[in-house]
């Protein structure tokens, strides 16, 4: 079989109106996390048992992965690359690599 890729948005951030400063940094809501475990529960069934999570470096989206994988008991790879400001290719490049 091929590699499979699940791809998983951040759980509930803070809204931009409430938050100052670099977007990059807007944390999770504690109502965030916990939605987000909930909605891993009722994935689990479907969710992979080895490989690695992949995180973009921006704070709801690693924290979010965090849990993920702590959750699945996998690595936690953060690549620069999944930035909200790269380019799609390098979006592509990430999910094309082999090893960590």
């Amino acid at each position: 079989m091929g590699k499979r890729v699940f791809l998983v948005r951040h759980g509930k951030a803070l809204k931009r109106d409430e938050w100052e400063g670099d977007d990059c940094l807007r944390p999770l809501t504690e109502d965030g996390k916990r939605k987000f475990l909930e909605f891993l529960e009722l994935l689990k069934p479907f969710l992979p048992r080895e490989g690695r999570v992949l995180s973009s470096p921006c704070e709801r989206a690693l924290r979010t992965a965090e849990l993920l994988a702590d959750f699945l008991s996998l690595p936690l790879v953060v690549d620069e690359r999944l930035s909200p400001d790269r380019e799609p290719s390098d979006y592509l490049k990430v999910a094309r690599r082999k090893g960590t």
